[in-house]
């Protein structure tokens, strides 16, 4: 009855001695396949990392000639349509008014003066854009050449 069992045990370490053999070979396999497929992938990665920059070039200087070719061509047509629609007459009147003693009499001879009216609007200066409500202004300053109501008065 020795013999059986004796015969079982080796059968069994043969077994997984066997099984050992195996898995150690078929995980060798798989580090080896593993690796074929990352060399594989990186060739691949970099071949269509290759074309595509090669590609990208390409359409970039086609379409940096073909613009240069009619860069002429589409800046007349460009600027034709521009002055076409924009016409600032037809969009902002701009009148002039001269300072007197009825309107903007502080701003006489006053060389901060503006006094353009846009659309009716008036900009008589920038620190004061409608103008004082008195006969002084705080900013007043001598046009150069030009005498002053205030040069009247002294």
């Amino acid at each position: 009855m020795d013999d059986w069992q004796k015969d079982w045990w080796q059968q069994l370490e043969k077994t997984t001695v066997t099984l050992e053999k195996f898995f150690h070979d078929f995980n060798q396999a798989v580090e080896s396949f593993t690796e074929e497929v990352a060399d594989a992938l990186e060739e691949f990665s970099g071949q269509v990392q290759d074309t595509l920059v090669t590609e990208v070039d390409r359409c970039v200087e086609d379409f940096v000639d073909f613009m240069t070719e009619t860069n002429l061509e589409l800046e007349l047509s460009l600027w034709e349509d521009i002055e076409n629609l924009v016409d600032d007459s037809e969009f902002v009147e701009i009148t002039t008014e001269t300072p007197s003693k009825n309107n903007y009499a502080a701003c006489i001879g006053c060389c901060n003066y503006h006094g353009q009216s846009y659309n009716g609007q008036i900009l008589v200066c920038a620190m004061h854009p409608h103008g004082v409500e008195d006969d002084h202004c705080p900013d007043w300053e001598k046009q150069p050449n030009i005498v002053s109501k205030w040069d009247d008065e002294s």
